[in-house]
């Protein structure tokens, strides 16, 4: 049995680096008008989840967030442990690097679309007449509360783009009570599956079926076969900052894509996830 005693005090200079910081990166993540700074840091305060191969203790990965003079601590999902003298920008390798600077550019991305979102209901007319606006006022911890990075990588922002439409298609055609009694009783049922059961009961839902293009029906499976064929993106999800904003993303997709005779107009599809977002 190991002996941990050693490791209950932690180190007093929590090694932490800001990997954005001096990084240029598009104005498009952050338009709040204000510094979002992101530090990644190994959680000292923890036991050591293991060791290396030359005995030193590794831990965990874990994230700051500091904006708008709010903070909060949340542990990284590239699920990374690491020795604290190897923890420091030369250091890094390049892949965890790029891993690092990625989730640091996703992160921004949120934020920054949560408190522009916050701030344009805040100044919504009909809030100020409610006298609601206190409700609405930018919570860091809120957003980061039970935060689960996954709902944000493309095949759940697919799945929710299909479900939108879905929910417009039976609004136009008087069919939304339907609907909404489904998702009563499905927190979250397949689209395409949805969409086949409502064929069956009104071929007016084949309209929407034909609408959509195939490979977008199916993108999860594509984006899981995606994921078999590339380690990178296993340890961290591809989302709609990587979809958008990086170039190797779209250069390994659209490198599968091609490989599997699968048409996906990457343009169309970052223009209509946008929307969503």
């Amino acid at each position: 049995m190991k002996d941990y005693k050693k490791y209950l005090n932690p180190a007093n200079n929590v090694p932490m680096i800001e990997i954005l910081e001096g990084n240029r990166y598009s104005p498009d993540l952050n338009k709040t008008g204000k510094k979002i700074s992101i530090k990644h840091y190994l959680n000292t305060y923890l036991f050591p989840v293991g060791e290396n191969h030359e005995n030193k203790p590794l831990y965990p990965l874990y994230y700051r967030v500091i904006f708008n003079r709010q903070s909060v601590k949340i542990k990284s999902n590239i699920n990374l442990a690491l020795p604290t003298d190897s923890f420091d920008i030369e250091s890094l390798s390049e892949e965890n690097s790029t891993l690092i600077y990625r989730e640091a550019l996703t992160l921004v991305n949120i934020i920054s679309k949560i408190y522009c979102k916050v701030n344009e209901e805040t100044l919504n007319p009909y809030f100020a007449s409610m006298k609601l606006k206190s409700k609405l006022e930018f919570d860091i911890n809120q957003i980061f509360n039970d935060f689960d990075y996954t709902q944000y990588e493309l095949p759940n922002l697919v799945k929710q783009l299909l479900m939108n439409e879905i929910t417009k298609f039976a609004e136009a055609n008087g069919q939304s009570k339907l609907i909404e009694e489904l998702k009563q009783f499905i927190k979250m049922p397949s689209p395409y599956q949805l969409v086949q059961y409502l064929k069956s009961q009104d071929k007016i839902w084949k309209k929407i079926e034909d609408k959509v293009p195939i490979h977008i029906w199916f993108f999860d499976i594509h984006y899981a076969k995606f994921l078999m064929s590339n380690e990178s993106y296993q340890k961290l999800g591809a989302t709609f900052t990587d979809l958008k904003h990086d170039l190797h993303f779209r250069e390994c997709f659209m490198k599968f894509c091609h490989e599997e005779s699968i048409e996906i107009d990457l343009y169309d599809l970052t223009q209509s996830l946008e929307d969503i977002m």
